[in-house]
């Protein structure tokens, strides 16, 4: 209850939320089109649906606040005397009334707030739709990345078999290699041109999922430069500052409100009014057809309390609900920050295995196979297998590299911070 009513206490005013909006709104053109990461994420900041939807969200919840803290419209009555009443100034005619509720006078600032915390819930919301969809870009940024990489050590590797193939065909033709060699060769040669396909089938399906997330992307969607490894911070001791979890401890005290509205429901609401009654001029008396005027208060008694109480306790349960909701989001944010910074320097690590102790050995041990291979002593077969050993590695190391940057990203997601 405590995380309750501090969250409702640092809910902005309905005119604070109102000039927040408008400091928000979209004033600058979508900018130009970049060719790298930053400029994608602003293409898509400023343009994809999920940040529009959010914004939308947002606006009609601030004008939502209004209507939710007004008073209850006033009421105007015509009403006509099917059979006159015969007074002494004249005949009654018609009524006007006119009549104005008051709530109790807790209730229209208890229901503004609930509408002013679900508000600010909804500006939480749009922050944290547009972290998650940075975070998006720059992963499909980088899933790219990879896949055109891999493809470059295939091609790389494409080059060293035609080489090798190369030498066989004219050892064969000279008689001093045989022909199963030279198929060893073709074989391997068919396998990696498969895979080289492959990856650029996957390539195009990579740059269409990176267009759907920054409309007005370039036609052309360079690739960025090799990623460098960066140590992660070590995780915040707070997740509450996240957007994620200030908005759903909003929600909460927007329960909180709307459970003090229905308290407030239960106490009498008050009516002022005034009749206002049209008499007919005839006769001889002094105040022949004077209207009459009639000044009255109202007083709405809430005689179901039962009812009322029940109403009561549903928000209740319903307070006790979203408060639930803000400790399931931090335990959520806490182990996705957790398990995105231990993959990360899980990344790091492959990264540094692969660049100082196994990709050294393979290189040593593929360039002395192509030795043996050269002076006739060496197989086919030993060299295709440190070919692939070789190409394995450096293709895990490409991913190493990836999952490092993808890990960060989704990190920078998990704790709160722009990618």
């Amino acid at each position: 209850m405590i995380l309750l009513a501090a969250s409702l206490a640092a809910t902005p005013s309905p005119a604070e939320a109102r000039r927040e909006l408008r400091d928000a709104m979209p004033a600058e053109p979508v900018p130009a089109a970049s060719e790298d990461l930053q400029g994608y994420i602003a293409l898509a900041l400023a343009a994809h649906p999920a940040v529009r939807a959010a914004f939308a969200r947002w606006e009609a919840a601030v004008h939502r606040i209004a209507r939710a803290a007004a008073l209850p419209e006033p009421t105007v009555q015509l009403g006509t005397f099917v059979r006159s009443v015969e007074t002494r100034v004249g005949p009654q005619q018609a009524r006007i009334s006119v009549q104005q509720a008051f709530p109790w006078p807790s209730r229209p600032a208890r229901a503004g707030d609930a509408a002013a915390a679900e508000a600010e819930a909804a500006r939480l919301d749009l922050e944290a739709t547009a972290l998650a969809l940075a975070a998006e870009v720059e992963v499909a940024d980088w899933n790219l990345w990879e896949l055109r990489a891999t493809r470059e050590l295939h091609a790389e590797h494409l080059v060293v078999l035609d080489s090798l193939a190369a030498t066989a065909r004219g050892r064969l033709e000279v008689g001093a290699a045989d022909l199963a060699r030279l198929q060893q060769l073709e074989l391997a040669r068919a396998r990696l041109d498969d895979s080289i396909a492959t990856l650029t089938s996957r390539i195009a399906a990579a740059e269409v999922a990176l267009r759907t997330l920054v409309p007005g992307a370039p036609d052309t969607l360079p690739t960025p430069d090799e990623p460098v490894l960066v140590e992660p911070d070590a995780l915040p001791a707070d997740l509450q500052a996240h957007p994620a979890a200030r908005a759903a401890a909003a929600r909460a005290g927007a329960s909180l409100a709307a459970e003090r509205t229905a308290a407030a429901d239960r106490l009498p609401s008050f009516t002022v009014g005034a009749d206002w009654i049209l008499t007919g001029a005839t006769g001889t008396m002094p105040d022949a057809g004077k209207d009459a005027v009639v000044a009255g208060v109202g007083v709405r008694v809430p005689l179901w309390q039962g009812a009322h109480a029940e109403t009561l306790d549903a928000q209740r349960a319903e307070t006790r609900a979203r408060e639930a909701d803000v400790e399931r989001r931090l335990l959520d944010l806490e182990r996705a920050a957790a398990t995105e910074r231990l993959a990360a320097l899980d990344a790091a690590r492959r990264v540094r295995t692969l660049e100082a102790t196994l990709l050294p050995v393979a290189e040593a041990a593929f360039e002395a196979l192509l030795g043996e291979l050269a002076a006739g002593t060496g197989g086919v077969a030993d060299v295709l297998l440190a070919q692939r050993d070789l190409l394995d590695l450096r293709v895990d190391l490409v991913r190493a590299r990836a999952d490092h940057v993808r890990a960060l990203a989704r990190l920078a997601v998990a704790i709160g911070s722009p990618p």
